[in-house]
Protein backbone atom coordinates (compact mmCIF):
# COMPACT_ATOMS: atom_id res chain seq x y z
CA UNK A 1 0.00 0.00 0.00
CA UNK A 2 2.87 2.40 0.74
CA UNK A 3 4.30 1.85 -2.70
CA UNK A 4 0.92 2.48 -4.30
CA UNK A 5 0.45 5.74 -2.35
CA UNK A 6 3.93 6.95 -3.30
CA UNK A 7 3.24 6.24 -6.93
CA UNK A 8 -0.01 8.18 -6.73
CA UNK A 9 1.74 11.15 -5.13
CA UNK A 10 4.40 11.19 -7.88
CA UNK A 11 1.74 11.01 -10.56
CA UNK A 12 -0.13 13.92 -8.99
CA UNK A 13 3.07 15.97 -8.85
CA UNK A 14 3.83 15.36 -12.53
CA UNK A 15 0.30 16.34 -13.51
CA UNK A 16 0.70 19.63 -11.63
CA UNK A 17 3.86 20.40 -13.62
CA UNK A 18 2.01 19.65 -16.86
CA UNK A 19 -0.61 22.31 -16.09
CA UNK A 20 1.88 25.25 -16.12
CA UNK A 21 0.80 28.12 -18.42
CA UNK A 22 2.95 29.72 -21.12
CA UNK A 23 4.67 33.11 -20.89
CA UNK A 24 5.21 35.37 -23.91
CA UNK A 25 8.05 37.81 -23.21
CA UNK A 26 7.77 40.79 -25.55
CA UNK A 27 10.63 42.71 -27.16
CA UNK A 28 9.73 46.28 -28.04
CA UNK A 29 10.52 48.80 -30.73
CA UNK A 30 12.06 52.17 -29.76
CA UNK A 31 8.55 53.66 -29.64
CA UNK A 32 7.48 51.04 -27.09
CA UNK A 33 5.35 48.95 -29.44
CA UNK A 34 5.78 45.19 -29.39
CA UNK A 35 7.98 43.78 -32.13
CA UNK A 36 8.19 40.10 -31.22
CA UNK A 37 7.72 37.75 -28.28
CA UNK A 38 9.49 34.79 -26.70
CA UNK A 39 7.20 31.88 -25.83
CA UNK A 40 8.38 30.44 -22.50
CA UNK A 41 6.59 27.43 -20.99
CA UNK A 42 8.12 27.98 -17.54
CA UNK A 43 6.02 31.08 -16.73
CA UNK A 44 2.30 31.58 -16.31
CA UNK A 45 0.90 34.18 -18.71
CA UNK A 46 -0.09 34.81 -22.34
CA UNK A 47 -0.65 31.21 -23.40
CA UNK A 48 -1.30 27.64 -22.35
CA UNK A 49 0.20 24.15 -22.41
CA UNK A 50 -2.22 21.61 -23.87
CA UNK A 51 -1.09 18.04 -23.21
CA UNK A 52 2.50 17.97 -24.57
CA UNK A 53 2.09 21.04 -26.80
CA UNK A 54 2.80 24.70 -26.11
CA UNK A 55 0.44 27.11 -27.82
CA UNK A 56 0.47 30.87 -28.44
CA UNK A 57 -1.51 33.11 -30.77
CA UNK A 58 -0.09 35.48 -33.42
CA UNK A 59 -2.40 38.14 -34.94
CA UNK A 60 -2.40 38.53 -38.73
CA UNK A 61 -3.27 42.09 -39.79
CA UNK A 62 -3.80 42.51 -43.54
CA UNK A 63 -4.57 45.60 -45.60
CA UNK A 64 -6.34 45.29 -48.95
CA UNK A 65 -6.00 48.22 -51.33
CA UNK A 66 -2.98 49.52 -49.35
CA UNK A 67 -2.08 53.15 -50.08
CA UNK A 68 1.55 54.29 -50.30
CA UNK A 69 0.48 57.86 -49.52
CA UNK A 70 -0.91 56.88 -46.11
CA UNK A 71 1.63 56.56 -43.24
CA UNK A 72 -0.55 53.70 -41.96
CA UNK A 73 -0.99 52.24 -45.43
CA UNK A 74 -0.12 48.69 -44.42
CA UNK A 75 2.85 48.07 -46.74
CA UNK A 76 6.04 46.33 -45.53
CA UNK A 77 8.79 48.66 -44.31
CA UNK A 78 11.41 49.61 -46.96
CA UNK A 79 9.34 48.00 -49.72
CA UNK A 80 9.68 49.67 -53.16
CA UNK A 81 5.87 49.90 -53.22
CA UNK A 82 6.22 52.90 -50.88
CA UNK A 83 7.85 54.97 -53.63
CA UNK A 84 5.59 57.81 -54.81
CA UNK A 85 7.66 60.78 -55.96
CA UNK A 86 6.91 63.60 -58.39
CA UNK A 87 9.80 64.49 -60.75
CA UNK A 88 10.08 66.55 -63.97
CA UNK A 89 9.18 64.75 -67.22
CA UNK A 90 12.20 66.38 -68.87
CA UNK A 91 14.78 69.04 -68.04
CA UNK A 92 16.90 71.49 -70.05
CA UNK A 93 19.97 73.70 -69.87
CA UNK A 94 21.55 76.07 -72.36
CA UNK A 95 24.14 78.78 -72.96
CA UNK A 96 23.48 82.05 -74.79
CA UNK A 97 26.98 81.96 -76.25
CA UNK A 98 29.04 79.26 -77.92
CA UNK A 99 32.38 80.63 -76.75
CA UNK A 100 34.60 78.56 -74.47
CA UNK A 101 33.78 79.34 -70.84
CA UNK A 102 30.19 80.41 -71.51
CA UNK A 103 27.95 79.94 -68.47
CA UNK A 104 25.12 77.40 -68.56
CA UNK A 105 21.61 78.54 -67.64
CA UNK A 106 18.80 76.33 -66.35
CA UNK A 107 15.22 76.51 -65.10
CA UNK A 108 14.52 75.42 -61.53
CA UNK A 109 12.92 72.01 -61.13
CA UNK A 110 11.09 70.41 -58.21
CA UNK A 111 11.13 66.92 -56.68
CA UNK A 112 8.35 66.13 -54.18
CA UNK A 113 7.74 63.09 -52.00
CA UNK A 114 4.10 61.91 -51.97
CA UNK A 115 4.78 58.78 -49.92
CA UNK A 116 3.78 57.83 -46.41
CA UNK A 117 7.45 57.00 -45.79
CA UNK A 118 10.59 59.14 -46.06
CA UNK A 119 12.35 58.66 -49.37
CA UNK A 120 16.00 58.94 -50.38
CA UNK A 121 16.68 60.47 -53.82
CA UNK A 122 20.03 59.58 -55.38
CA UNK A 123 21.89 60.26 -58.64
CA UNK A 124 22.70 56.97 -60.36
CA UNK A 125 24.02 57.82 -63.83
CA UNK A 126 23.96 60.01 -66.92
CA UNK A 127 24.23 58.75 -70.50
CA UNK A 128 24.54 60.38 -73.91
CA UNK A 129 21.52 59.94 -76.14
CA UNK A 130 22.11 58.46 -79.60
CA UNK A 131 22.31 61.89 -81.30
CA UNK A 132 25.10 63.14 -79.01
CA UNK A 133 28.66 62.04 -79.76
CA UNK A 134 30.64 64.97 -78.32
CA UNK A 135 30.31 66.64 -74.91
CA UNK A 136 32.27 69.75 -76.00
CA UNK A 137 34.27 69.85 -72.80
CA UNK A 138 31.17 70.58 -70.74
CA UNK A 139 31.21 71.06 -66.99
CA UNK A 140 27.71 70.18 -65.80
CA UNK A 141 26.52 69.92 -62.20
CA UNK A 142 23.18 69.43 -60.46
CA UNK A 143 22.63 71.93 -57.63
CA UNK A 144 20.04 70.99 -54.98
CA UNK A 145 18.22 73.31 -52.56
CA UNK A 146 15.84 72.29 -49.77
CA UNK A 147 12.32 73.73 -49.93
CA UNK A 148 10.54 71.94 -47.06
CA UNK A 149 10.95 68.66 -45.21
CA UNK A 150 14.19 67.94 -47.11
CA UNK A 151 17.71 67.18 -45.93
CA UNK A 152 20.23 67.94 -48.68
CA UNK A 153 23.02 65.34 -48.50
CA UNK A 154 24.98 66.52 -51.56
CA UNK A 155 24.26 70.10 -52.63
CA UNK A 156 26.44 69.73 -55.75
CA UNK A 157 26.47 66.56 -57.86
CA UNK A 158 28.93 66.32 -60.74
CA UNK A 159 27.31 65.00 -63.93
CA UNK A 160 29.95 65.89 -66.55
CA UNK A 161 33.45 67.21 -65.79
CA UNK A 162 35.63 68.62 -68.61
CA UNK A 163 33.56 66.58 -71.05
CA UNK A 164 33.83 63.32 -69.10
CA UNK A 165 30.66 61.58 -67.93
CA UNK A 166 30.61 61.15 -64.13
CA UNK A 167 28.88 57.91 -63.13
CA UNK A 168 29.63 56.95 -59.51
CA UNK A 169 30.38 53.37 -58.44
CA UNK A 170 27.29 53.55 -56.23
CA UNK A 171 24.39 56.03 -56.31
CA UNK A 172 25.11 59.45 -54.79
CA UNK A 173 22.33 60.55 -52.42
CA UNK A 174 21.13 64.04 -53.28
CA UNK A 175 18.45 64.45 -50.61
CA UNK A 176 16.28 62.66 -48.07
CA UNK A 177 12.64 63.73 -48.15
CA UNK A 178 10.20 63.60 -45.23
CA UNK A 179 7.07 61.48 -45.48
CA UNK A 180 3.55 62.72 -46.07
CA UNK A 181 1.97 63.25 -42.66
CA UNK A 182 -1.68 63.48 -43.73
CA UNK A 183 -3.08 61.38 -46.59
CA UNK A 184 -5.55 63.00 -48.96
CA UNK A 185 -9.23 62.17 -48.75
CA UNK A 186 -9.10 60.12 -51.96
CA UNK A 187 -5.94 58.24 -51.04
CA UNK A 188 -3.55 60.70 -52.71
CA UNK A 189 -1.16 62.90 -50.78
CA UNK A 190 -2.29 66.27 -49.54
CA UNK A 191 -0.58 68.70 -51.91
CA UNK A 192 2.79 69.85 -50.61
CA UNK A 193 2.65 67.74 -47.47
CA UNK A 194 5.70 65.61 -48.29
CA UNK A 195 9.36 66.69 -48.43
CA UNK A 196 10.35 68.90 -51.38
CA UNK A 197 13.63 70.04 -52.91
CA UNK A 198 14.51 72.08 -56.00
CA UNK A 199 17.38 71.58 -58.39
CA UNK A 200 18.95 73.32 -61.35
CA UNK A 201 21.93 72.76 -63.63
CA UNK A 202 25.11 74.84 -63.44
CA UNK A 203 28.30 74.74 -65.43
CA UNK A 204 30.24 76.06 -68.40
CA UNK A 205 30.94 75.29 -72.04
CA UNK A 206 34.44 73.85 -72.40
CA UNK A 207 35.00 73.87 -76.15
CA UNK A 208 33.73 76.67 -78.36
CA UNK A 209 31.03 75.89 -80.94
CA UNK A 210 30.39 77.96 -84.06
CA UNK A 211 26.65 77.34 -84.37
CA UNK A 212 23.66 76.17 -82.37
CA UNK A 213 24.61 72.71 -81.12
CA UNK A 214 22.33 70.21 -79.38
CA UNK A 215 23.61 67.90 -76.64
CA UNK A 216 21.11 65.44 -75.15
CA UNK A 217 21.45 63.15 -72.14
CA UNK A 218 19.38 60.82 -69.98
CA UNK A 219 19.82 61.05 -66.21
CA UNK A 220 18.81 58.15 -63.96
CA UNK A 221 17.66 58.83 -60.41
CA UNK A 222 17.25 56.15 -57.75
CA UNK A 223 14.60 56.20 -55.00
CA UNK A 224 14.69 54.24 -51.75
CA UNK A 225 11.97 54.04 -49.10
CA UNK A 226 13.32 54.72 -45.60
CA UNK A 227 12.01 53.66 -42.20
CA UNK A 228 8.98 55.41 -40.77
Amino acid sequence: MKKTLLGLLLSTSLLAVGAVSVSAVENTNPDGSANDKVVNGANESNGTVNDDNVETTVPINGTLGASNTDPDGGLPENDPAWINVTVPIKTTFGATSGIAGATLLSPIYTVQNNSGRPVSVAYESIAQQADTTDNYGLDLTLEATAVKGATIVNKTTNLITAGDIQNPASPTVIANLDAVTTPGATGTATEGSGGVFNFEYNGTVGDAVSSITKVNYTMTLQFKALNK
